[in-house]
């Protein structure tokens, strides 16, 4: 583990003594597909009683450390943590299968995600993201950092589908090759825009037929 995130945590254990539940890295550091200084390094650090002061005494003495290193902690109460995988079980499921504790205990592995919270949320995050990449199609200028941008977070989200549906989605080929090619000429441009559109309404229509099936068969 990087030495950066030795002398975070250390200081977090100063700062919140026994009050220190758990302190977990999560993230790409964990997957594998860390980039040193382009990656966040992501934290969930959990504390009893967390209050201003002790805000106060984190930004007087880490922000910066933490700003320059690209370390990205978030801070939760044990109980504001546990009871938040209705809120987030995407990032929670995510982060339950992807973790390292680094002091204190797994508060994480014993998490249940409900399957029907997940359901609705990877809808609400596909149909969203498809908002976004329309948006920034027409008031962005930089087309192929949209589509870079758009193809990440499907990279994402597409495995949390296939789990969800026990089915296989393939990421068109021809957009995996320009993504490699690190740019793309005028002409390609429009053709890639109208396959990610494509993609993303043939995903839609795939999660409304096989989710709505698997909710309606839940119920009856």
């Amino acid at each position: 583990m990087e030495e950066k995130i030795k002398f975070f945590v250390e200081k977090i254990k100063e700062i919140f003594g026994q009050r220190l539940k758990s302190c977990i890295l999560y993230g790409s550091f964990v997957k594998g597909n860390y980039v040193k200084g382009m990656s966040d390094i992501n934290l969930i650090v959990i504390v009893d009683n967390l209050n201003a002061a002790d805000l106060e005494k984190i930004s007087r003495n880490l922000s910066r450390f933490a700003y320059r290193n690209l370390i990205k902690p978030f801070f939760f109460s044990e109980s504001f943590f546990l009871s938040s995988s209705d809120v987030f079980p995407v990032e929670w499921q995510d982060i339950k299968e992807n973790h390292i504790v680094i002091a204190g205990d797994d508060l994480i592995s014993g998490i249940n995600i409900k399957s029907e919270n997940l359901r609705i949320e990877i809808e609400r995050k596909i149909k969203q993201l498809f908002l976004d990449f329309q948006h920034a199609t027409i008031f962005e200028k930089d087309r192929f950092s949209i589509v870079k941008e758009t193809v990440k977070n499907l990279r994402f989200l597409i495995p949390l589908i296939e789990r969800q549906t026990g089915k296989k989605i393939n990421m068109p080929e021809n957009l995996e090759k320009l993504i490699k090619a690190g740019r793309m000429r005028k002409g390609e441009i429009q053709n890639t825009v109208d396959i990610l559109i494509q993609f993303f309404l043939d995903i839609i229509q795939f999660i409304d037929h096989d989710f709505t099936k698997e909710k309606n068969e839940k119920i009856s």
